[in-house]
């Protein structure tokens, strides 16, 4: 007995009707992935940008808030009022010039142009300070004394508890300014002091450090002078949208990334101009007015990290007296400004 086999197969053009179906369905399917995709990818973006801006205004305002602060109010000691903030409007250089009247300062880095920057000053808390006790008739130029604890001394000058060591930056502050030396011997000395107490001596090299007057200090300071840890910060934006934290080091000023993709930082500071505690007038330009500085208007302008090519529809107006982004018509970065004013609350200390 024969079997017939059944040899039909699908047809050329069932075979044809099926790829084609099957071919919709894998489109249908991959733009779906696709725009999911994209949506993701915006949304991690415009998350990633808000919070970039909002660690940035964090900081600088927490900085802008206790500028001027010490912990020293009496006799008169304290960081002047003219030396807490600076702000620099529209920065066209790496090199910015030194509120402190000494030398200009490079920042080693390249400053994005039109961006403000500021400069911020006020004592760290967090570690001691003494009153500086000058050695003979005056404060020399390359070194002080002071009468330390002998609790901070049970080790010697080069172990712990006691504060300072070689190479380590400080900060000096009295009547006429403040100003950074970097330690370069340390050591005790004969000399008067209470009991307990026994007189430190510190050398420093004239000129080696950051905001450091290349003849020594002597010049700078009346007496009387206290030496502590102060914090001392520019805040700026770089040319790789990048706001970076400059901090006084050997020689110079080192740069640390605070937050990516920032294009746009602006300032405005309002201004007590007849002493009576009230703000006068806003400006975007406090150079001279440094001591009637009251608050400040921070303006921190975040970008998505890439370009949205499919939606080339945004821009930012110009914010205080800064820029248009960009500078004409739209591109594809999703943009967002945080803003914040701040009351610098020990400006209005004596």
């Amino acid at each position: 007995m024969r079997f017939r086999l059944n040899v039909n197969g699908f047809t050329l053009v069932e075979l044809l009707v099926t790829i084609v179906i099957g071919g919709i369905v894998l489109t249908a399917v991959y733009e779906i992935f696709i725009s999911q995709y994209r949506a993701y990818m915006i949304q991690s973006q415009v998350s990633e940008m808000q919070q970039n801006g909002r660690i940035a205004l964090l900081i600088i305002s927490r900085d802008a808030r206790i500028a001027r602060y010490n912990s020293r109010v009496d006799g008169g000691l304290g960081i002047p009022k003219n030396w807490a903030v600076h702000g620099f409007n529209n920065t066209a250089s790496s090199t910015i010039t030194d509120p402190f009247a000494q030398d200009t300062v490079d920042i080693a880095d390249d400053v994005k142009t039109g961006t403000d920057a500021i400069w911020i000053v006020y004592q760290d808390d967090n570690t001691p300070d003494y009153l500086v006790i000058p050695p003979g008739a005056s404060f020399t130029a390359n070194n002080f004394s002071f009468c330390c604890p002998d609790n901070l001394l049970i080790n010697g000058v080069d172990e712990d508890p006691f504060p300072y060591d070689d190479g380590q930056l400080l900060c000096l502050i009295g009547c006429g300014g403040i100003g950074f030396i970097e330690v370069t011997q340390l050591g005790t000395t004969g000399g008067s002091c209470p009991a307990g107490e026994t007189m430190v001596k510190i050398n420093f090299a004239p000129g080696q450090s950051a905001q450091n007057y290349p003849s020594g200090i002597d010049e700078l300071f009346p007496e009387p002078i206290y030496i502590g840890s102060a914090v001392s910060r520019i805040y700026y934006v770089n040319t790789s949208n990048e706001l970076r934290i400059a901090t006084p080091t050997t020689g110079g000023f080192s740069s640390d990334p605070l937050a990516d993709n920032i294009e746009d930082m602006q300032f405005a500071y309002g201004l007590d101009t007849d002493a009576d505690d009230l703000i006068n007038t806003w400006t975007n330009d406090p150079a001279g007015s440094e001591d009637e500085i009251r608050a400040i208007r921070i303006n921190v302008l975040a970008r998505t990290r890439r370009e949205d090519r499919r939606n080339r529809t945004f821009f930012k107006d110009a914010v205080e007296d800064g820029s248009r982004h960009p500078a004409a018509g739209t591109d594809g970065f999703r943009r967002r400004l945080f803003s914040s004013e701040v009351q610098v609350r020990n400006m209005y200390l004596p």
